[in-house]
């Protein structure tokens, strides 16, 4: 309903209106704004004291209420303001897929949610923003021990991860930044659980909006790293709901704020915040499937041996299919020879942090080049639209392994479904092309379909694996040695021969075996 608005007299004699009816309107909405501050006070103050105790709902208790769930779904704030004219605005988006977690039910899951039990409490005393309530401490740690190692594993042994060493540190002294980063972990906890958003999460949520709109409300202040850290986690809800849309505005306001601010290179905390609003927005885009948002990584060349110069110099994202082809064989041999950094940095007692920033900077540019590059229309014949729709898959396939090598994600993961898909609907445009003859590519679709298959569900494991039988078949492969070094020419690391991968290979096998009796290699983990 639209708000009726009333001009009053601001002329007073002897210090009161003088229209009694005016003097009556200014006491009524006077009271309303009291009561309204009130509400919201004592609902702040329940949160920090109370917190939320709920008994945790596992996703087996979700599945039999997943289809006839109907809830109400209040309003999600979203940040829309423009920028440019300081004027900050709120808007009410009722969304149901906002609030409505994924459903995780096609894969294992643990039926049981457990916080951390070797810090009882990160701030005892109370004395940081995390006071003494317990829920907020859990989701502090839920975001340290758990969200942390996921999104950036490199240096968790050692605590010089760069999530924990410094994204961390600053929210402890920042209030929106804080906020930013329980609502992030509070949405991670109950998408896995399950369940609608809490009013811990809303709360979280609504808290950092408000703090950044006061930010950005006054055209004096500059866009700081904790406020540009505050917007990128808020933004980055879709990679774990799977709802893009309220990312796509907070990512346009970041667009701004980093024009402001003068782009990435600007940006402080030794290159973590950069490493943040990249990964963040890589992962989106993963998601939303397009190109990313923002600006891709900065790199100068002199970071790592034979760069490709698509990765230091802004090139053409529209290429021919032979370019296309070119460009994504050196994305996957440069890939490959990351991997072997990565490795080492694994096992190197003295790793420094800026040592992790600058291996992601690399990683994170290799994807935001592979999510941008698309094919320009080719040539209406059945080879040009095979070899085209082969690169794609390719690509597809590249920044799965991606979230494999460079990330600690599982198949469930909202990424590696949306990424799934895509590879799903690529594949059948090769299978549909007709008079269209793939045996020249055999050994790329047979990485191209393990890949996929170790990623899968259940229900498409055995589509996957008939695939892998197939190629192999065309191939003359045998077992195990041959279809590794095949994996290996593409792209493959000892970090992805995991138990996804044990077990889709002995699906393969079955496929090959028909009964599954015949003797072969298992692979060794």
């Amino acid at each position: 309903m639209v708000k009726k608005w009333q001009f009053v007299s601001n002329q007073v004699e002897d210090g009161a209106g003088k229209d009694e009816k005016t003097r009556k309107i200014v006491r009524k909405a006077a009271m309303k704004a009291f009561r309204k501050n009130q509400r919201l006070e004592r609902t702040k103050n329940f949160i920090q004291e109370n917190g939320d105790q709920p008994e945790p709902r596992t996703l087996d208790d979700a599945a039999g209420k997943e289809a006839s769930r109907d809830f109400e779904q209040p309003g999600i704030l979203v940040i829309c303001q423009d920028l440019d004219s300081g004027d900050p605005s709120v808007n009410m988006q009722n969304s149901v897929g906002v609030l409505q977690p994924q459903n995780w039910l096609e894969f294992e899951v643990v039926t049981s949610f457990t916080w951390p039990q070797e810090i009882v409490s990160l701030d005892p005393f109370g004395s940081s923003p995390l006071g003494t309530c317990a829920t907020w401490h859990e989701l502090f740690m839920h975001f340290v021990y758990d969200i942390a190692p996921m999104i950036q594993p490199l240096g968790i042994n050692n605590h010089l991860n760069p999530v924990n060493t410094q994204w961390a540190r600053h929210a402890m002294s920042d209030p929106a930044l804080f906020h930013g980063v329980l609502f992030h972990a509070s949405v991670h906890v109950e998408s896995y659980q399950g369940i609608p958003w809490s009013s811990t999460t809303l709360f979280h949520r609504g808290e950092t909006i408000r703090l950044v709109g006061e930010r950005l409300g006054d055209s004096n202040n500059f866009p700081s790293d904790e406020t540009i850290a505050a917007v990128a986690w808020v933004a980055s809800e879709g990679n774990i709901t799977g709802v893009v849309d309220p990312g796509r505005i907070h990512y346009n306001a970041l667009q701004k704020m980093l024009k402001i601010r003068g782009g990435m290179q600007s940006l402080g905390w030794n290159g973590a915040l950069e490493l943040l609003v990249t990964l963040g927005n890589i992962i989106w885009s993963m998601v939303a499937g397009t190109p990313p948002m923002i600006e891709r990584p900065v790199v100068t060349g002199s970071e790592f041996p034979n760069i490709p110069p698509s990765l230091i110099h802004d090139g053409e994202s529209t290429l021919t299919v032979v370019e296309f082809g070119e460009e994504l064989m050196s994305l996957l041999h440069f890939m490959s020879e990351l991997t072997i950094a990565q490795s080492a940095l694994v096992h190197t007692p003295g790793v420094k942090a800026e040592e992790i920033i600058g291996f992601n900077k690399l990683s994170s540019a290799v994807e935001h080049r592979l999510l941008s590059i698309r094919v320009s229309p080719y040539r209406n014949s059945p080879k040009s639209q095979l070899e085209a729709a082969v690169y794609e898959v390719c690509r597809i396939a590249a920044l799965l392994c991606s979230n494999c090598i460079f990330r600690d994600f599982s198949p469930k993961a909202v990424a590696v479904r949306a990424l799934r898909e895509g590879l799903m609907l690529a594949i059948n445009e090769i299978e549909t092309t007709p008079a269209a003859d793939a045996q020249d590519f055999e050994e790329m679709l047979l990485w191209v379909y393990f890949i996929g298959g170790m990623l899968s569900t259940s229900a498409e494991t055995e589509w996957f694996a008939g695939r892998v039988a197939k190629a192999m078949t065309i191939l003359g492969f045998e077992d195990w040695p041959e279809v590794e070094q095949c994996l290996t020419r593409c792209l493959w690391t000892e970090k992805m021969q995991n138990r996804y991968c044990l077990a889709f290979w002995k699906e393969v096998k079955v496929c090959i075996d028909g009964v599954g009796n015949r003797g072969g290699v298992d692979i060794q983990l």
